[in-house]
């Protein structure tokens, strides 16, 4: 590992850096000494637009071809920031690629806006929209892990009776690997919905049962808007998709709903990742306190199954605008 350390820091002060829309200057690379692994990058950055973020991409090829960072792995400085001096992103190279060793390492620092018809949450995380009839709604399931003041949800990752007992809100990446966060984002509990320092990013809220009745029926009904809401991706195409058959599956308004599956409650596990599309509400029962109404998607039919279930669940979640 010491070996992985020292090269891994000399490579990386020769890198590569530029921006899309901004200019990056007065760049100093520096990995930390104390075994952990960090890169350490600070830098100036300069530009027209009112705000910036910021993304990674890696080489170990010399540069011949990059493929982008998890932004799991990166802190600091990654937006939405105004231009200016003094800018700390960082880089936890080694975790990121624990098993990866190359004398040809190079790293991109990519300075981006957000386009229209995209929205970011508060962790950095942009995902795209589109409007179906009345309503606009983000075509990814989220996977901000925090708020949208900044606090911190809760993770108790393998702990399942953590998870059991949680009623401020709590979130899971599916059999706790974050490898699925950026392929079908994360699972909520409902209380995670409810909390009131709000989940989707200003100007966007989790849909009530309504907002979800008033979707499918535009979509022509609960028996066939299952088909029109999937996204068309299927087994063997690559992650995220449907396990076949994925019954009359269209994706005809661009929702490009995904099969997150969903934490169980009874098993403290998790399941039906690639099967089921499992979306939370905002509305809690009124016969049941304890449960919520939620949508169900599946591979094997066209039906949007609408339903309660326990609060303590794991399931997506897509925002809708206000």
């Amino acid at each position: 590992m010491k070996k992985l350390i020292s090269i891994f820091f000399t490579i990386i002060l020769s890198n590569t850096i530029y921006s899309q829309s901004g200019s990056i200057t007065n760049v100093n690379v520096a990995q930390r000494t104390d075994g952990t692994g960090m890169v350490d990058t600070y830098f100036d950055l300069d530009g027209s637009e009112s705000a910036y973020y910021i993304s990674l991409e890696v080489s170990f090829d010399g540069g011949i071809t990059y493929a982008p960072i998890d932004p799991a792995y990166v802190t600091g400085d990654i937006g939405p920031f105004s231009p200016g001096p003094n800018k700390h992103v960082i880089w936890n190279g080694i975790q990121n690629s624990p098993d990866t060793y190359s004398a040809q390492t190079k790293i991109k620092i990519i300075a981006g806006i957000v386009p229209t018809g995209y929205i970011t949450d508060i962790d950095g995380n942009i995902y795209q929209t589109v409007t179906i009839g009345e309503q606009t709604w983000t075509t990814e399931n989220l996977k901000v892990t925090h708020y949208r003041n900044g606090s911190a949800i809760e993770y108790p990752g393998s702990n399942g009776t953590e998870w059991l007992n949680n009623t401020s809100g709590a979130y899971a990446w599916y059999n706790n690997d974050i490898i699925h966060k950026n392929l079908y984002g994360a699972l909520y509990n409902w209380y995670t919905v409810n909390n009131p320092n709000e989940l989707c990013p200003i100007g966007w809220h989790v849909p009530s049962n309504a907002e979800w009745t008033t979707l499918i029926a535009y979509a022509g009904g609960e028996s066939v808007a299952g088909g029109k809401l999937k996204s068309t991706r299927t087994v063997p195409d690559p992650h995220p998709s449907w396990n076949l058959p994925n019954t009359s599956a269209t994706d005809e308004f661009g929702f490009a709903g995904i099969p997150g599956g969903m934490r169980y409650v009874y098993h403290l596990d998790y399941g039906d990742l690639c099967y089921h599309g499992v979306y939370w509400s905002n509305s809690s029962s009124d016969i049941e306190p304890n449960k919520a109404w939620y949508i169900n998607l599946t591979w094997i039919n066209s039906i949007v199954y609408k339903n309660t279930d326990l609060k303590y669940l794991g399931f997506s979640i897509r925002c809708i605008m206000d």
